[in-house]
């Protein structure tokens, strides 16, 4: 049998707005149907003391608004912070509220590289490539130079540098893809990391054979030996997919192909 909620507090005059989610929300229940949305890719930002004022001031809430006042004063967890609004609701139960509790707590105990990744994922999935160069442009801007990175920052230059690639390229830029896949590889080598660095190598010679066509790519791989193996790989890949047309491939990570 379905369950009957019935909805608690006013809606709002003025919308709080969810920067990172690009949301805005107007009653308890928008905010915890956002947290259900966003869970693994909410920050700990979001435990704020700006939201517990809006959820007192404009959505009239003042128990849950103290509860959660005291909560951001004692610097609770991200997951503390959003299970005691939705328990607060009711607004989901059982193994649904369990789920979406692990999930936030899991993402909470991410890396920021992996944290990155879904939020690149997320936009890469919604078709938003030019909000995805837009993002890791920002990201690559604020990283350091070559010589100063540790090998976790070279390993999230390379991510980003992987992502932006594969919107390049599916918007069928290949020439800046292929740059930016060669890149990465690079990074990934820095990184120590080389089952990344030969994914990254693998799309830099499709986009190059996509660019190109056969027979200068194949004068290409004559030139360069090393790159042989991949090379077949590379065009395996395009042949199996040039098959399956207007069908999405199956994932195998990063890659546009």
């Amino acid at each position: 049998m379905s369950r009957v909620y019935l909805p608690i507090g006013k809606k709002a005059h003025l919308p709080y707005a969810l920067q990172p989610l690009g949301l805005d929300v107007w009653t308890i229940e928008e905010l915890c149907h956002a947290i259900i949305l966003a869970a693994d890719l909410l920050e700990k930002d979001f435990v704020s003391q700006e939201l517990v004022d809006f959820i007192r001031r404009q959505l009239g809430l003042s128990d849950l608004a103290g509860e959660l006042s005291d909560m951001v004063a004692e610097e609770c967890t991200l997951t503390q912070f959003c299970a005691a609004i939705l328990d607060a609701t009711d607004y989901i139960r059982g193994e649904e509220r369990s789920t979406v509790i692990d999930k936030i707590e899991r993402s909470e105990k991410s890396t920021p590289i992996e944290k990155l990744q879904k939020k690149l994922d997320r936009l890469m999935d919604e078709g938003e490539y030019y909000s995805v160069l837009s993002q890791c442009e920002s990201i690559l801007s604020s990283l350091q130079n070559v010589e100063q990175q540790t090998v976790e920052e070279a390993e999230m230059q390379a991510a980003v540098l992987m992502k932006q690639a594969t919107a390049y390229a599916k918007l069928f830029y290949y020439e800046p893809a292929s740059q930016l896949f060669f890149e990465a590889h690079q990074y990934y080598d820095k990184a120590d990391l080389s089952v990344n660095s030969k994914r990254a190598l693998q799309q830099y010679l499709l986009c190059l054979y996509l660019l190109w066509g056969d027979v200068r790519f194949m004068k290409f791989v004559e030139a360069n030996p090393d790159y042989r193996e991949l090379s077949i790989l590379a065009r395996r890949r395009y042949e199996r997919a040039a098959k399956e047309v207007e069908q999405e491939m199956p994932d195998e990570g990063d890659g546009f192909i």
